[in-house]
């Protein structure tokens, strides 16, 4: 992921508000990127809206998935000691 794509602070701190916040819109197979303000407009019946309430460490490690290069960052341990993980 481009470094500029990436959030290392939150929005306030770097000058931002939390309405400027990007946001990705999905319908089927079409993707949209939008701001958070614009949220009550993307809205439909039936929609579901998937909130990400968890923390990364800063932690991450290099790998491949495919032969693609990515980058693991770990997020909360469960009990049964498996990783929440993001791929980036």
């Amino acid at each position: 992921m481009p470094e500029d794509l990436s959030a290392r602070v939150p929005a306030e701190q770097r000058g931002a508000g939390r309405d400027d916040v990007r946001l990705l819109v999905s319908r089927g197979r079409a993707v949209s990127h939008r701001a958070f303000r614009e949220l009550p407009g993307e809205l439909r019946a039936g929609d579901v809206l998937v909130v990400n309430t968890s923390i990364t460490l800063p932690a991450a490690v290099n790998g491949r998935v495919g032969g693609e290069r990515v980058v693991v960052h770990f997020s909360t341990r469960g009990a049964d000691g498996r990783w929440a993980v993001e791929l980036r």
